[in-house]
């Protein structure tokens, strides 16, 4: 709160969590463009006839008019600009939206901005509401984030030794080369594996939804590789 001015003010930005008191007051934890996570408040907008209806929903993008008082955000309108209204029709993929909104909960410290990362939970939206499978938009959505905070690991060079990889084994914090892994631990990765991973990663998002939609990827332990990304994560928050 000691960065924002006193008054009113408008930002884009998301909600990503959404909760109402029994008294019927609403509060949003918003993901706010150059101000980071941050709970907003909105007295007696849960009770009677609901203020701000579907707005104030989670994965909701728009434009927030605010009020900073003197110890808290008070929400006053909500512009949607992005509802993903089909998003919402296709529940296994909206589960994997909002997984994607509890990791940024869970791991970016509050009033910490990070545009880049908006950016990212909305395209990765974007490509959830195109029908990617969700293990793989949350692999990409990982990787970014750690490119970002520069500690994504390399698909090019073994983790240790810096040697280049054809196949790969993971080890503790990245992709290992067969000398230096030790055998019948962590993710074996072939040649063609490593490389869908690292194209899931990098490709511009309309090829990557081309390619995970119309075509099958070998590789099928996105859901293991993706725990140890959170691990990462985890990792960097201590």
């Amino acid at each position: 709160m000691e960065s924002i001015k006193q008054g009113f003010f408008k930002a884009r930005g998301t909600a990503l969590r959404r909760v109402e008191s029994r008294e019927g007051d609403l509060s949003l934890y918003l993901f706010l463009e150059k101000t980071g996570p941050i709970w907003v408040a909105a007295p007696g907008a849960a009770k009677g006839r609901r203020r701000f209806g579907g707005a104030a929903e989670p994965l909701i993008f728009g434009i927030y008019s605010l009020y900073s008082g003197r110890n808290r955000l008070y929400l006053r309108d909500i512009d949607v600009k992005e509802d993903f209204w089909t998003l919402r029709k296709k529940p296994l993929h909206l589960r994997g939206g909002l997984a994607l909104a509890k990791l940024i909960v869970d791991y970016l410290p509050p009033n910490h901005p990070c545009n880049e990362l908006l950016s990212l939970f909305f395209w990765a939206l974007r490509s959830l509401e195109d029908g990617v499978s969700p293990d793989i938009v949350k692999w990409r959505f990982l990787w970014r984030w750690l490119k970002y905070w520069g500690i994504a690991p390399d698909f090019d060079r073994c983790a240790k030794c810096g040697a280049p990889l054809e196949d790969a084994r993971w080890g503790g914090e990245g992709f290992y080369c067969s000398n230096c892994s030790e055998p019948g631990t962590g993710i074996s990765f072939s040649g063609t594996a490593l490389q869908e991973v690292r194209r899931a990663a990098i490709l511009s998002r309309r090829v990557f939804v081309k390619w995970t939609t119309q075509e099958e990827p070998c590789f099928s332990k996105w859901s293991e590789l993706n725990e140890k990304l959170v691990y990462l994560l985890e990792k960097e928050r201590r």
